[in-house]
């Protein structure tokens, strides 16, 4: 984003009324996770990350978070600004139509002209012996249609597919494929083969545990690559519905639970339970320090 289109849209925002309603501190943490969006595309649920990243801009960050939120609007990835996302939206359209125009332009034939026609060639019935390579020539790896057929037949696009086509079955939502997304597929393929990524990614979009079921990811099956293997449906009392199912109590604590896991153990074991997990995340946090 150019500096010019930089310019005008931080001044549309300073004019939003509720922007401008921020207290001074709060208003630097907006303009951090404003600029955190534009790179990432949404801004993560993660207050303790940004504390660490931030705090330093505000005497009492808790209150600064709960202001700048408070305008935000909340997404299956986490906050946006919807100014932001819609100036976002209106650049990749721009971005769009004009590699439309241009692939039209390279694609442009000209009209063939007496010059440009090639010569006759002979008659077979003429020619004594067929030509030589007269078989139809199969298409190069670095043709349009090589690299098609190339492309389709590799397990890491193969597997981003399958999941979009398991969440928009399970979910009635498509699901927007982000960076971290591919990493992980990447990270799967090197633990199982493309059948077993495959059967683990429908059973997390089809478990019955509410918790997975609302953080399924391709992510998050890199935490639950075990536990998903040894039963591909969990029970529980909860019931997934179409979309995004209820949100519990509970799942606050899961999930302070399974981010204290995930940054220092670096992988996930199974839920031990509510009053085990309370004690594991302080140990977890004592740890950190």
């Amino acid at each position: 984003m150019t500096n010019r289109k930089w310019s005008k849209m931080t001044t549309q925002l300073w004019r939003n009324p509720e922007v401008a309603l921020l207290s001074l501190e709060a208003r630097g943490l907006f303009a951090e996770l404003v600029v955190w969006q534009l790179e990432h595309g949404f801004i993560p649920d993660d207050e303790l990350y940004f504390e660490r990243l931030y705090g330093r801009l505000c005497v009492d960050f808790h209150q600064a978070w709960q202001q700048v939120t408070g305008i935000l609007a909340r997404t299956d990835q986490g906050w946006v600004s919807p100014f932001v996302a819609r100036m976002q939206e209106a650049e990749n359209e721009k971005r769009q139509a004009a590699a439309k125009r241009q692939q039209k332009r390279r694609h442009t034939v000209s009209r063939p002209t007496g010059c440009d026609l090639p010569s006759p060639s002979p008659s077979p019935l003429l020619s004594p012996t067929p030509p030589i390579n007269s078989s139809p020539l199969s298409p190069s790896p670095t043709s349009p249609e090589g690299e098609a057929r190339k492309l389709a037949s590799a397990p890491h696009p193969n597997c981003i597919q399958w999941w979009e086509k398991e969440w928009l079955r399970t979910r009635g939502t498509r699901y927007q494929i982000q960076t971290k997304d591919a990493v992980a597929v990447s990270k799967l393929l090197k633990m199982g083969t493309e059948d077993e990524v495959k059967a683990r990614m429908t059973a997390m979009l089809d478990s019955q545990d509410a918790w997975l079921a609302r953080s399924a990811s391709p992510t998050v099956l890199l935490g639950q690559w075990n536990q998903l293997g040894v039963k591909s449906r969990q029970t529980s009392a909860q019931s997934v519905r179409r979309g995004q199912p209820p949100h519990e109590a509970g799942d606050d604590l899961r999930d302070e639970w399974y981010k204290w896991h995930s940054r220092v153990n670096g992988f996930v074991p199974e839920w031990p339970g509510a009053e085990k997990a309370s004690l594991e995340i302080e140990q977890l946090k004592g740890a950190r320090r």
